[in-house]
């Protein structure tokens, strides 16, 4: 029998998510580390029978929604596959190498060339449903994740302590000694064959790619490896449809592991249960934008602001509510966080996402507000502020692109920033305030934030006048219904109208914002960005200059030391 505990043993055969839950949650509050073998084999064999073939029986109701049933799992089958992971390690890992005191660089490379050298050579990597033990143990398959999860569990199994998986946003890693300051890489990245296994993740840390953080990736305790692997569980049954039940299993096993605050500093983990707080609310005490909110003050707190997703998250959130003006800001600081990178093609996921706000989302929005459903006074278009934030998500982007070898903006994204710029008016592009002058390393947030019913009481405007949110509440309190969301979320429209719809308050169109500009190609254009002729051409054909692209070669950027990258063919 494996090392399988006996308080675990009671609770086979799994069959519902409540008793999932509970197996997990024997494994974190008890004082020994939770088994990350016997959590990863469980998921994968819960995911296996669920998107293998659809189970006989689901009649649970939503309400009811841990007694959901799924093909029960059995002692005897986890046992087994336990028992042949265990046997693969001890048996691939000699005595010598097990007596050791000190982990070393060494021998993390023979436990990853273990985990390596098993996979099967024939396999689409980053293909569904491979990125848990269960797939490794069953078919000799694992995605990038799994590779970094197994190494990382199968050091635990070598009685390993000072061995955790590292995290970023797009890559996975492991970090070891007694600090966890050395790093390893143990598995590849994106759809190519290439790799750097063997090597540190310094190199990716000094060339500023998105993909290491600028060493602000995530060094995982336990729990949050756990956290990692739950995240990881794919509910897509198709490319169209998702299970109920992975869905449903994993807000379940997100949540417990929130109440216990092993989520407090993992921002995706917090982004992922607000994407599923959405779809689905089991806690009408923490909304998706308050748990969005958590992602991004993590973000800022721990991270130094290095993490990109939290702000698209929730950007895309109000995006599909509606709430366009909040989801143009969001977007704006999710480019401002771009800017500290450099931008590689092996950042595709990262590109196709900027790439879709600018060529999708907000081509959408401005079409919207050009329809003239929406009164002039209360449309974006005539808002300078939401000019400033697409000007300043057009920064971000331009700054990433500097100190590549590779350019980003091209003649499809040079038309749709030029349409999406054009359709403001020349008096609201005149009202913003575009400075060029601007220390490397300073940034300037000068936008204003979302406001929420405390705040708003206590803004005053520059003369000491009451805030337009004040005035319209107290104009309207007699004739129009609170906006509940506004109250509780700070965002959207302060009332609905007596039938129901969001209505609105006035536009502050006196407002100037003041934007500094950092990106060389930015600078460039911005007398042309709030002149009275929009001068789409000449806009057009600065932004989709390449010779920006190559700039400042000659000296580090923002204190790190730059290293000399090879052009791909």
């Amino acid at each position: 029998m494996a090392r399988i505990r006996e308080r675990d043993k009671k609770l086979f055969p799994l069959q519902t998510i409540a008793s999932v839950v509970e197996l997990f949650k024997n494994h974190l509050v008890n004082q020994d580390e939770p088994d990350l073998i016997l959590l990863s084999l469980v998921l994968g064999a819960i995911e296996h029978s669920i998107t293998d073939r659809r189970p006989c029986k689901n009649g649970a109701k939503d309400a009811d929604r841990s007694n959901i049933e799924f093909p029960p799992l059995k002692l005897s089958t986890i046992d087994a596959l336990y028992q042949k992971f265990e046997t693969h390690i001890l048996s691939n890992v000699s005595p010598i190498e097990k007596a050791r005191e000190e982990t070393t660089i060494e021998f993390l490379r023979k436990v990853s060339d273990v985990v390596w050298n098993s996979l099967l050579r024939s396999y689409q990597k980053e293909k569904a449903h491979m990125q848990t033990l269960f797939s490794y143990v069953t078919a000799s398959k694992l995605d990038a994740y799994g590779v970094s999860y197994g190494v990382s569990a199968a050091c635990q199994l070598l009685k390993r302590n000072d061995v955790r998986l590292a995290l970023s946003e797009d890559h996975s890693w492991i970090v070891f000694g007694k600090s966890l300051d050395k790093s390893l890489e143990v598995t590849w990245h994106g759809k190519g064959t290439d790799d750097r296994r063997g090597q540190t993740a310094d190199q990716g840390v000094q060339e500023r790619n998105w993909r290491y953080q600028n060493s602000y990736a995530l060094k995982c305790t336990r729990p949050m490896e756990v956290a990692s692997l739950i995240c990881a569980i794919d509910v897509h049954l198709s490319a169209t449809t998702d299970s109920l039940e992975l869905r449903n299993l994993q807000q379940a096993l997100l949540w417990l592991l929130y109440d216990m605050g092993h989520l407090e500093k993992y921002p995706s983990a917090l982004s992922t249960l607000a994407d599923l707080q959405e779809l689905k609310s089991t806690n009408s005490s923490l909304t998706p934008v308050k748990l969005y909110q958590k992602a991004i003050e993590c973000n800022r707190k721990f991270y130094d602001n290095h993490y990109v997703y939290p702000y698209t998250f929730l950007g895309n959130h109000y995006y599909r509510r509606k709430i366009y003006k909040e989801a143009l800001q969001c977007w704006s600081e999710a480019a401002d966080v771009i800017r500290k990178y450099n931008y590689s093609r092996e950042d595709e996921s990262i590109y196709n996402i900027f790439l879709e706000i600018s060529n999708s989302l907000l081509p959408d929005i401005v079409k919207y507000f050009s329809t003239g459903i929406v009164a002039s006074r209360d449309s974006l278009l005539c808002d300078p502020e939401c000019y400033a934030y697409i000007l300043q998500f057009y920064d971000g982007v331009c700054q990433w692109e500097e100190d590549s070898d590779t350019p980003v903006l091209h003649i499809t994204w040079a038309n749709k920033v030029c349409f999406s710029l054009s359709k403001f008016d020349s008096d609201t592009r005149g009202r913003v305030h575009l400075d060029e002058n601007c220390k490397e390393d300073d940034k300037e947030n000068n936008d204003e934030k979302p406001l929420n019913i405390q705040e708003v009481v206590k803004q005053y405007s520059e003369f000491g006048e009451t805030s337009p949110k004040i005035d319209e509440i107290a104009r309207n309190c007699g004739e129009a219904l609170l906006n509940k969301e506004f109250l509780d979320e700070g965002h959207g429209e302060p009332f609905t109208n007596n039938n129901g719809s969001l209505g609105s308050y006035p536009t502050k169109l006196n407002i100037e914002p003041r934007l500094t500009l950092r990106s060389t190609k930015m600078k460039n254009i911005s007398s042309l960005l709030t002149a009275t002729r929009f001068n789409t051409s000449a806009i057009e054909l600065q932004l989709t200059a390449q010779s920006q692209v190559t700039l400042k070669h000659s000296a580090p950027a923002r204190g790190y030391p730059r290293a000399k990258r090879q052009r791909r063919n």
